[in-house]
């Protein structure tokens, strides 16, 4: 039987308490998405009113997002992330702060906390989601990758050996 790793990616997150989207989550989403983010950009605890904006902007278009209709396609979705992207950038007066990839680290990370909720009739508004490679997805990534492998690697051998 084929291990349900999406499943278990999402059951690990115990950090996470959200089971459906809601604004409470989607709050919460950016929060800790700028939380994974803020290491990256100096001087943003200058710019307090700048970034409260930013992200009331990214959580206002998540709202809709995740109120309106579903993505069609890929295009559907880059054109509803730019934006979400966009709203971001244009709050902040430092250039180092409102790069694209400051953005897309945001609303990426959003959606991967997001992701976490239980709520199985929001899937299809993750079809097109862009993967947001950190720190916690690869070693996840690596740990179960090499337990596969050695696992395979393990059966072949003995199977060799019979």
């Amino acid at each position: 039987m084929e291990k349900d790793y999406v499943f278990e990616f999402k059951t690990q997150r115990s950090k996470w308490e959200y089971k459906t989207i809601n604004e409470e989550a989607i709050k919460q989403a950016v929060n800790n998405a700028y939380n994974d983010a803020k290491r990256t950009m100096n001087g943003i605890s200058k710019v307090d009113s700048e970034l409260k904006k930013a992200k009331e902007n990214v959580i206002e278009l998540l709202k809709l997002y995740f109120t309106g209709a579903v993505p069609e396609n890929t295009k559907d979705f880059d054109k509803k992330h730019n934006e979400m992207c966009k709203a971001w950038q244009k709050e902040f007066s430092l250039p180092a702060l409102k790069t694209y990839g400051k953005a897309q680290k945001i609303v990426n990370m959003s959606f991967k906390y997001l992701y976490c909720c239980e709520e199985d009739s929001k899937n299809d508004y993750f079809k097109y989601c862009h993967m947001p490679l950190d720190s916690i997805i690869l070693e996840w990534f690596k740990r179960e990758y090499n337990k596969t492998h050695i696992k395979k690697l393990t059966e072949k051998k003995n199977k060799f050996l019979e």
